[in-house]
């Protein structure tokens, strides 16, 4: 008998169903794991998310909360907006701050992605940099450029404040100034330095010569090698990289030739100061020197910011009337192809007038009331540092001279008065600067 005769038919359906049963009950663990493998992901997604929102909510919460104090702040950058401005953008911001405490997670999210890359980030951004990011679709778009520059994320302490919306700032524009050094610390190198980082950027230098000089006027000078001017950019360049170059003082021929070779490479807007002529009226550079700069530097510049002694010095002329000025620039921009800000301060004016020539277009003029000080010291060199910065930084030309005059009138009315003569300028003073005459329209 076989021994399914022994157990009979019944039994081995029951077997069966056992076993059926049996692999039923092993497989269902497996199943339900998976099942709760799945379940605890979308759980953890949903958390993520509300966290997301969360965060993102706490993140315009604070710029709604701090937005009239940061209004207020009189950083330099923020003074160049309308009321109809600020009024869209306190807006906007309230508008997604709106949609986070609804809870709307889509548009929670959508507004955190614009954030990002868009006003949010314009408004922390001013905190740290007095020239904010905006974003082509932004109501001022036009006025700033569409391009920014590289971004990266702020420390975590940082971002814990003002929300995973508010986490990448620009970088530094990266600028390069190539200068002597003023002992005093009221124009030169000094000057560019305390200029650059006031407007956000990042300064380096190539030092052309070291100068032992006060308010009083200059004791001493020491030049540099060429090689080591030349080394001095090289090491810089090859390494930091550049934005934008600004140049002053530079004495000699050889200087010139080293410079030049060294920025053959670059490109980057190059700002040249063409510092020729002294306070005293005293002729700083030789005829070689000039015949130097006018060959292998100013077809290699962006922008030539002559004041008006050292205009008439290269067009080999008295320039007494501003029209005399204005066609000099002229003559100068078409010689050289490359834009003149044509300075006006040393006329006897009681408005200066400093006038913008881009070759093939309209001047363009800029004009104040003349300050009544004797602490001017250093005003050509943050002209010209603070317009490098600012081209760095991605603004047109006319906005850079602009933003850039606003800043070097604001440096004077904050002059600390130091020295007995031609004292420094106060750019310490000017991101915290009160309201005044010179606030930008």
């Amino acid at each position: 008998m076989g021994w399914t005769d022994r157990i009979g038919l019944r039994g081995i359906l029951l077997a069966l169903i056992l076993w059926g049963a049996t692999s039923t009950a092993e497989a269902q663990p497996m199943q339900s794991a998976d099942e709760q493998t799945a379940a605890e992901q979308a759980a953890a997604a949903d958390a993520a998310l509300e966290a997301e929102i969360q965060q993102r909510h706490r993140g315009f919460d604070i710029l709604a909360r701090s937005f009239s104090k940061m209004k207020s702040s009189e950083l330099i950058n923020l003074k160049t907006y309308t009321d109809a401005e600020w009024a869209q953008l306190e807006a906007d911001v309230k508008a997604n701050n709106a949609a986070c405490r609804k809870g709307d997670a889509e548009a929670c999210l959508a507004a955190g992605q614009a954030y990002e890359s868009g006003d949010g980030v314009w408004i922390v951004s001013a905190i740290f940099h007095p020239v904010p990011v905006v974003p082509a679709r932004s109501p001022i778009a036009q006025k700033r450029p569409s391009d920014p520059l590289p971004t990266k994320t702020v420390p975590a302490s940082s971002s814990a404040c003002y929300g995973a919306g508010m986490a990448s700032l620009t970088l530094p524009p990266r600028i390069l100034s190539i200068a002597g050094s003023d002992s005093s610390g009221g124009a030169g190198i000094q000057a560019d330095i305390k200029t650059i980082t006031m407007l956000g950027g990042y300064a380096m230098t190539a030092i052309t010569a070291i100068t032992a000089q006060n308010t009083l006027g200059v004791q001493g000078v020491a030049p540099i090698s060429p090689e080591m001017v030349a080394q001095q950019i090289a090491s810089c360049v090859e390494d930091i990289g550049v934005d934008a170059v600004k140049i002053g003082m530079l004495a000699s021929p050889e200087v010139i030739a080293a410079v030049a070779e060294a920025l053959s490479g670059i490109d980057a807007p190059v700002v040249l100061d063409p510092v020729m002529i002294a306070t005293s009226g005293a002729v700083l550079v030789g005829p070689e020197a000039v015949a130097a700069l006018r060959e292998m530097l100013f077809p290699r510049a962006g922008l030539l910011t002559p004041n008006l002694p050292e205009l008439a010095h290269l067009a080999g002329r008295e320039l007494p009337t501003h029209a005399a000025m204005v066609a000099a620039a002229e003559e100068l921009a078409a010689a050289t192809g490359a834009a003149v800000l044509a300075k006006g301060g040393h006329t006897q004016s009681e408005r200066i007038t400093d006038v913008l020539v881009v070759p093939g277009e309209a001047p363009l003029s800029f004009d104040h009331a003349r300050i009544d000080t004797r602490h001017t010291h250093g005003t050509g060199c943050t002209l010209s540092s603070a317009i490098a910065t600012l081209l760095g930084r991605g603004e047109s030309l006319p906005e850079a001279v602009r933003l850039a005059r606003q800043f070097v009138l604001q440096a004077i009315e904050a002059a600390p008065g130091y020295g007995a003569g031609s004292g420094p300028l106060g750019h310490q003073a000017v991101r915290a600067a009160q309201p005044s005459a010179v606030r930008a329209k």
